[in-house]
């Protein structure tokens, strides 16, 4: 019985803290961006920028047929509705950014095996030239990667 008595009194102490947080809502309420972390910076050079924050414990992004989301503190907020995020080269669209033999393989299944549709054309297009992805985009990955480590280009 006492038991019972304690869940009905919790129950009712958290209807009452939620009919009071509806309360209290106001049309054209938002939500600003803010960042809480242990601190960062922001380094550059004459070729590069790196922005970074200490304390960031979940990066990336994620997808789905529908729907995309980045996760972290620091976010691409352009107007550009594009699926490539950062750099070229994630082919596979794999939750890390940085390109592998994986994002090849991908690529080399796509032109010249299975045919399946890639999940970001605009990944693939490495060289941003512009066009469907070709043999000139596997090229520049492995360049990158194996031979002069050549920056990728941002995303269009």
């Amino acid at each position: 019985m006492n038991k019972k008595v304690i869940l009905i009194f919790a129950l009712m102490i958290i209807l009452i803290f939620s009919l009071n947080g509806l309360a209290n809502m106001q049309a054209g309420e938002e939500i600003n961006w803010q960042v809480m972390s242990s601190g960062g910076n922001r380094g550059t050079s004459t070729n590069y920028v790196l922005s970074g924050t200490v304390g960031q414990t979940a990066v990336g992004s994620g997808n789905s047929t529908a729907y995309a989301i980045n996760h972290g503190f620091w976010q691409p907020f352009s107007e550009s509705s594009s699926c490539c995020i950062g750099v070229t080269a994630n082919v596979d669209c794999s939750p890390v950014e940085d390109p592998d033999i994986s994002d090849i393989t991908r690529l080399i299944d796509f032109l010249y095996l299975s045919h399946n549709p890639l999940c970001c054309a605009e990944e693939a297009d490495v060289n941003v030239s512009g066009g469907d992805p070709d043999i000139s985009d596997i090229t520049y990955i492995i360049d990158h990667l194996y031979l002069s480590h050549k920056a990728l280009p941002a995303c269009p």
